[in-house]
């Protein structure tokens, strides 16, 4: 077993690279490297965070134009909106969803030095 110095003094075993007991014949599989379990883990937290932040910019669309036609039974053609919002409600609603971005940023780096960021990343992606 390799051992390091850690940053507060404490000895403590390498597990980044270091493959735990082998049996014979039996491949070590880069996944159960701590490193790489890490960067997977980042990449689908990042992932799920952009595709929430662009949702509503491809959402809003369908839902403000699109008409729905309805025959009744005496002839009558209705035409229906799911929203009827006009263009000022919707640059609202998309420079909120914007401002509320920049002001997660914000306080998840403030709890980030209070807390640590592991825990932080954690709560936000879950």
């Amino acid at each position: 077993n390799k051992e390091v110095q850690c940053a507060v003094g404490v000895c403590a075993r390498a597990m980044d690279n270091v493959p735990h007991r082998r049996h014979k014949g039996q491949r070590w599989m880069f996944w159960k490297r701590r490193r790489h379990l890490v960067t997977f883990l980042a990449f689908l937290g990042f992932f799920n965070v952009n595709i929430l932040r662009s949702n509503l910019s491809y959402a809003i669309n369908p839902m403000t134009k699109s008409t729905h036609k309805v025959t009744l039974a005496n002839g009558t053609v209705l035409e229906n909106q799911d929203i009827s919002w006009h263009l000022h409600e919707i640059s609202e609603i998309m420079s909120v969803s914007f401002v509320g971005f920049v002001a997660t940023q914000i306080l998840g780096g403030w709890l980030g030095a209070c807390l640590g960021g592991s825990r932080v990343y954690a709560v936000g992606v879950a």
